[in-house]
């Protein structure tokens, strides 16, 4: 029996998604992202989970990145047209879409569209040993340019030419140094510490961190809003204003106990 590229797992309010190939280190493939998306968009319809927590199988590598072996051995204009719709870039696209926080918890390393799928995570917990990276100028390829905009955009143009230009594997203090994480870790601590944020988080008002959520991604994506996304903006707003959670967590405040919230 063939064992799915993605496991999921649950502990309360917090959902685990395992990218589960580790006799090949973890590496993506079409199949693997496509699974990643179809799970983000089934937990997205689903309020009890609040906080998604994405890492790989095992103790010792996050992903290698995309596997080399599932690349196409040749490439027309029409297949360049088709990269906002790659399987990379669909799996990112959800990852920023899901409408609560997501982590990625990295132990060992994580390279190209690994790191990528890393950036695009709203948090990332990094063990002290952890490495990072964007290999393709030693492999001869040019990364997909939707990707790159996106990197540019999350760490800034001079990381993003050096991680590129040189495609080195950047250790923890350089991984520091260019805030390609959040948090760095003891290796030891790494699963319990990152736990512990996705727990804190998804305890927090879901109304409140749907709402975030969303405008943290049109500030992100550095445009102004359309009148569609500010209408939308409008009615988040006013649903948290008016809901029962906000009778909640003022009863709570007031009370000195932890709120109840239930996203209505």
């Amino acid at each position: 029996m063939t064992e799915q590229p993605i496991l999921m797992e649950t502990r309360g309010r917090v959902a685990t998604l395992i990218l589960n190939r580790p006799a090949k280190k973890n590496a993506l493939t079409p199949d693997l992202l496509d699974l990643l998306r179809t799970h983000l968009d089934d937990l997205g319809r689903n309020d009890e989970i609040r906080t998604v927590v994405i890492r790989g199988a095992g103790d010792k590598v996050f992903s290698s990145g995309f596997d080399v072996s599932f690349l196409p051995t040749t490439m027309d204009k029409e297949g360049l047209s088709r990269d906002h719709k790659n399987p990379l870039e669909v799996a990112v696209q959800s990852i920023q879409g899901y409408p609560y926080p997501v982590i990625a918890m990295i132990n060992g390393y994580a390279f190209g569209a690994a790191c990528e799928l890393a950036l695009s995570c709203d948090f990332r917990v990094a063990a002290d040993d952890a490495k990072m990276g964007f290999p393709p100028v030693k492999l001869g390829l040019i990364y997909p340019a939707y990707g790159m905009v996106r990197i540019v955009r999350k760490i800034g143009i001079q990381p993003a030419k050096e991680l590129f230009f040189t495609g080195r594997s950047i250790g923890p203090q350089r991984i520091r140094e260019l805030r390609l994480v959040d948090f760095q870790v003891e290796t030891k601590r790494l699963e319990a510490e990152t736990y512990a944020l996705a727990t804190e988080i998804s305890e927090n008002a879901p109304l409140s961190l749907k709402g975030s959520k969303y405008i943290f991604g049109l500030v992100e994506r550095n445009t102004e809003p359309t009148q569609a996304e500010i209408d939308k903006l409008e009615a988040m707003a006013l649903q948290a204003f008016n809901s029962d959670d906000l009778k909640e967590g003022l009863t709570a405040f007031f009370e000195k106990r932890p709120p109840n919230f239930i996203g209505k």
